[in-house]
């Protein structure tokens, strides 16, 4: 095919195929920023949780353990923490907001990406079926 092509028509030829590569790279690299982000996301949901789950666990029993004078005293400290754990809970889905918006640009520009991708691959295409018919009209 490039015995055919004139030396535009090749430079046009290998600029396309680096443009290709380009875009290649970089789908993949925002389908590997896109799998980090998810998976940072669920690692933080998961630990939220877990995190959650077993505070109240130890506030239930600390609540059965001490007595009813103690219970006062108890009930301020564990209001106290349940404001430390809603602050950082709302820390926490503000990330997670966070990571979420990060996600959506990673997948958006992953969609961009291919639809550029596609689009030189149709001009490549045809381009490549310009060449070819005019391969075949010098051939006449």
């Amino acid at each position: 095919l490039s015995d055919y092509l004139s030396t535009q028509d090749q430079a046009a030829f290998d600029e396309l195929n680096d443009v290709i590569q380009k875009l290649k790279n970089d789908s993949k690299k925002a389908f590997s920023v896109r799998s980090k982000l998810e998976a940072d996301k669920n690692k933080l949901e998961n630990l939220l949780q877990n995190n959650l789950k077993r505070r109240k666990a130890e506030l239930d029993k600390a609540l059965q353990d001490i007595s009813d004078e103690d219970r006062h005293k108890t009930l301020v400290n564990v209001t106290h923490d349940l404001e430390r754990i809603e602050k950082q809970m709302s820390e926490n889905s503000e990330e997670l907001d966070k990571i979420e918006k990060d996600i959506k640009s990673c997948t958006d520009k992953l969609k961009k990406l291919q639809h550029r991708f596609e689009e030189v691959k149709n001009r490549e295409e045809s381009i490549r079926n310009q060449i070819e018919n005019d391969a075949k009209n010098l051939e006449r």
